[in-house]
């Protein structure tokens, strides 16, 4: 068993270490089999300047993005071995150019024929994919370095969640008229109305929570522990039950289900609690296959009364029952 492939994205850094000191160990066994009296880091620089004929290390180093000591190091090699030499700038006597030797000019068709066979072999452990894929990681890199995505993914997870007040009804009573707007203006599935006094109702009653950031509210959701009238006998009262889960338009598009949901789950395994549980319409199964991609599974479909216990946006309507288990 290969530990570092189980843990997948965790092992990865580990896993890419782990091929690079592996290629460079057979590199060196490579070059002394093939006799060649050179290491394996120089080749970059031995065609690079055969390209260019001469450089800076500062632009060396900037060309095969490697550090300045360690190009220095390099450059330091091979001056030893003959194989560069360096020259002040005519304009800058305080840069160095460097360049290859006659040496090196001399014996690199050699080592190029060398390293023609050692690309085939290399060609053999990597796909024309795989290089794509190295190209794709390097260019993100560029763009944003990995301590920018965990300081983003920090800031975008620094958020409360809390009950609403009664100081926020007029806010989140605007958050579902606003979502029953868009919901009719893209030809979705929508209540046809909000109950404004059950939100009341609920707020007063500590059963709807909100997720905050910079004392933002980036969504509102209600929580119940018993829903006889919609889940009937299956309601075993030992669930949570979600409805009605409205995002703030400025957050759209943001996975605030996704928050929503492990806050749910925190819940239910505080609480010794088996299951979540919800209901969203029938005609829409759109909406029904975005929650099962979350990892809930219908249980039934059913039509819901005229029971005046009921907010009005669920009366009578075809509803499909959703459960996702606490593991």
């Amino acid at each position: 068993m290969d530990f570092l492939q189980n843990l997948e994205l965790y092992g990865v850094t580990a896993r890419i270490k782990r091929i690079s000191d592996t290629l460079m160990h057979d590199a060196r066994r490579v070059y002394e089999h093939l006799g060649l009296p050179i290491e394996p880091n120089w080749h970059l620089i031995f065609l690079l300047l055969k390209k260019e004929e001469q450089l800076s290390v500062t632009e060396i180093s900037k060309a095969l993005n490697f550090s300045h000591p360690a190009v220095i190091n390099i450059i330091k090699k091979m001056k030893q071995a003959g194989y560069v030499t360096g020259t002040s700038d005519k304009s800058d006597s305080r840069k160095q150019l460097i360049q290859l030797t006659e040496k090196a000019k001399k014996e690199l068709p050699l080592f190029e024929r060398k390293w023609d066979k050692i690309e085939i072999a290399v060609g053999e452990l990597f796909s024309d994919a795989f290089l794509k894929q190295v190209s794709l990681v390097e260019q993100k890199m560029k763009e944003r370095s990995l301590l920018s995505r965990v300081q983003d993914i920090i800031a975008e997870n620094a958020y409360e969640v809390t009950n609403t007040t009664l100081d926020d009804l007029e806010f989140v009573y605007w958050m579902y008229q606003e979502a029953i707007k868009y919901q009719k203006k893209n030809k979705y599935i929508s209540w046809e109305e909000m109950d404004r006094d059950f939100l009341l109702k609920e707020i007063k009653n500590n059963q709807q929570f909100k997720m905050v950031k910079s004392s933002e509210i980036i969504c509102v959701w209600g929580v119940v522990f018993s829903d006889p009238l919609i889940w009937r006998e299956k309601d075993t009262g030992n669930s949570i039950f979600l409805h009605r889960a409205v995002v703030n338009p400025k957050y759209r598009g943001q996975r605030s289900f996704a928050k929503i949901l492990n806050w749910a789950i925190d819940y239910c395994k505080q609480h010794s609690l088996d299951s979540i549980k919800m209901d969203t319409w029938s005609s829409n199964p759109d909406i029904i296959e975005f929650y099962k991609k979350y990892g809930f599974h219908v249980v039934e479909e059913y039509k819901t009364g005229n029971s005046k216990d009921l907010p009005k946006q669920h009366r009578n309507l075809d509803v499909t029952l959703l459960e996702y288990p606490i593991a």
